[in-house]
C-alpha cells in the first residue's frame, strides 16, 4: 500500500468527524434499557485519562497550557470513580471512550518500553470499562515505534479487550503515519474495520519562525 492510497483503504476518525466515532462507541455497548425504552444519551469521545506511569509523558503537554489547568487535569484526570460519573450524569453523558492524555509513549524513545507501557496502559484501562461496561468503553494507546506491534496490540484491544479503537497523538519520533513502512499497520485497521482517532498534537521540533511567539506553539492538524 503506497501513502497514496492509505487514506483510501484505512478506516479513520477525524476530531471533526465525530458522528462516525459515536456511531463505531455503539457496537460495543450493551444495549438501551429495554424496559425503560429511554433512547441512548450523549457519547463523548474526546474524554482523557491519566495513570502516574505516564505523567511525565504529559508533562511534554504543559508549555501548551497554564499551570493552574495542568495542575486541575492531574488532579481529575486519574478518576474513574463517582466523580467522572457524576460530572457525565450532569452533563447528559450516557457513554464516554475514554483513552489516555496525549502524548503518553508517542514520546518515548525505547520502542521495547513504549510496547510494555502501551499495554499496560490498555490494561488498565479495560479493567476499569469493567466494572462500569455500561458508561465506558476505550480507544487503545498504541506505541507507533514498530507498526507490526502496532498492529498485533490493537487487534489484541478490538478483539481481547473490546476496544472502540484507537486513538494516536500525532508524530512518533519525528514520523508520521503516511510513511509507506506503516502500511502494515492500516492494513491492519481496515481488515479489523477499527476507527482510528488521529489526535493533534506538538510540531517534530519548534521551528525559528516560532521565535517570540509563544501563542503559535502547539499541537497542529496530523
Amino acid at each position: 500500500m503506497k501513502r497514496r492510497d492509505f487514506l483510501k483503504s484505512a478506516t479513520l476518525v477525524a476530531g471533526a468527524n465525530a458522528a462516525s466515532t459515536f456511531a463505531i462507541a455503539l457496537q460495543n455497548q450493551p444495549a438501551p434499557d429495554s424496559v425503560t425504552g429511554k433512547a441512548l444519551g450523549k457519547i463523548a469521545h474526546e474524554e482523557h485519562f491519566m495513570l502516574p506511569d505516564f505523567v511525565e509523558y504529559f508533562a511534554e503537554t504543559y508549555p501548551n497550557i497554564s499551570p493552574e489547568i495542568a495542575k486541575m487535569g492531574l488532579g481529575v484526570l486519574p478518576d474513574f470513580g463517582d466523580k467522572r460519573i457524576e460530572v457525565m450524569d450532569r452533563n447528559g453523558i450516557a457513554f464516554v471512550v475514554l483513552s489516555l492524555a496525549g502524548p503518553g509513549v508517542q514520546v518515548e524513545k525505547d520502542a521495547a518500553i513504549a510496547l510494555r507501557k502501551s499495554k499496560l496502559a490498555n490494561d488498565l484501562l479495560a479493567g476499569e470499562i469493567q466494572k462500569r461496561p455500561t458508561r465506558y468503553g476505550g480507544f487503545a494507546h498504541l506505541a507507533m515505534h514498530n507498526p507490526v506491534e502496532a498492529a498485533d496490540e490493537l487487534e489484541r484491544c478490538i478483539h481481547d479487550l473490546k476496544f472502540q479503537g484507537a486513538l494516536i497523538n500525532g508524530q512518533t519520533n519525528g514520523e508520521y503515519l503516511d510513511l509507506d513502512r506503516y502500511s502494515v499497520f492500516w492494513e491492519r485497521v481496515a481488515a479489523l474495520e477499527a476507527p482510528i482517532y488521529l489526535h493533534p498534537a506538538n510540531p517534530v521540533d519548534h521551528p525559528a519562525t516560532y521565535a517570540g511567539h509563544t501563542e503559535l506553539w502547539g499541537p497542529v492538524c496530523s
